[in-house]
């Protein structure tokens, strides 16, 4: 079977004998900071350009079996660490959904563990300020309701205690949005019945997460005169 490029459990394809050749070092075409190692004319694994030069890595280098387990575990570490850079650089992730993303993705669980453990100590991880950051972009671009800002925030992995933190520090202008929705929807909705009309709008405001209080006076509102 040959070697695959981008597979992330690609060492268990090379064959295991006592010693290999490094028949070439390439470097990767689609991922140019990224080099391919060839191990007696095939494809062994890739790797960054610093971990080939910090594990000198050189065409014509003669390499044991105890060698190349070393380069796997090294090899998994900064793959892994690649890839959630990849998907930092993106936008923002909470450490659980960024830990989960890394597992279907297939990478070995305690490699992940180190990762999430040195990027949150480096700072890149900080669930309070990814909370943060969607809340705003939340308020800014819908009008939703503090419910179901929450329900997003629980399943993107952030914990109830930051979650309740950050809505609290925050002026959700409730009523204003859940007015807008209201009036929004009202206008769409084709029902003629005034009292099922009413019932439809209210199960949908609270179905965007607005409490009971903020509905009933958003109801009121858009069946006024204007």
């Amino acid at each position: 079977m040959p070697f695959q490029p981008h597979r992330i459990n690609h060492f268990e394809n090379i064959p295991e004998k006592e010693g290999y050749l490094i028949s070439s070092v390439e470097a990767q075409k689609k991922i140019p900071n990224r080099i391919s190692i060839f191990l007696d004319g095939q494809f062994a694994f890739s790797l960054s350009i610093d971990l080939t030069f910090e594990l000198g890595l050189r065409k014509g280098r003669r390499i044991s079996h105890n060698e190349l387990k070393l380069f796997q575990s090294r090899c998994e570490a900064d793959e892994t660490k690649a890839k959630a850079y990849a998907l930092l650089s993106r936008r923002p992730h909470s450490r659980r959904e960024l830990m989960q993303k890394l597992r279907l993705k297939g990478f070995p669980a305690d490699v992940i563990d180190e990762v999430i453990s040195e990027f949150s100590k480096k700072q890149l991880l900080l669930d309070e300020e990814v909370a943060e950051q969607w809340v705003e972009s939340k308020l800014r671009s819908k009008n939703i309701g503090p419910s179901k800002i929450k329900a997003f925030l629980y399943k993107k992995g952030i914990t109830k205690e930051i979650i309740e933190k950050t809505l609290n520090d925050k002026d959700l202008q409730e009523d204003e949005k859940c007015f807008k929705a209201a009036k929004a929807k009202w206008k769409s909705m084709k029902e003629t019945d005034r009292k099922k009309k009413e019932i439809k709008l209210g199960r949908f405001l609270q179905g965007q997460g607005f409490s009971w209080d903020s509905v009933r006076k958003a109801i009121k509102a858009v069946n006024e005169p204007s």
